[in-house]
């Protein structure tokens, strides 16, 4: 139930900010490309960690019911 209305507002607001500073990565200048290249890929670590670990976690240790 909870996947039905949180995973697609978790998806939707982290795949347009993943593109976004994902288009920095192609930046010439190479603070800026780093920083694009490296937030890019901590929101999609934590957008997967988001769907896939913290439910099992959560369930695993009864801080909610099944």
């Amino acid at each position: 139930h909870t996947y039905e209305l949180v995973a697609p507002a978790t998806i939707m607001m982290s795949v347009p900010l993943i593109a976004g500073f994902g288009v920095l990565a192609f930046s010439g200048f190479a603070i800026t490309s780093q920083t694009g290249m490296m937030s890019a890929m901590i929101i999609a670590i934590a957008l997967f960690c988001e769907l896939f670990l913290v439910p099992p976690l959560l369930l695993s240790r009864r801080l909610v019911d099944a």
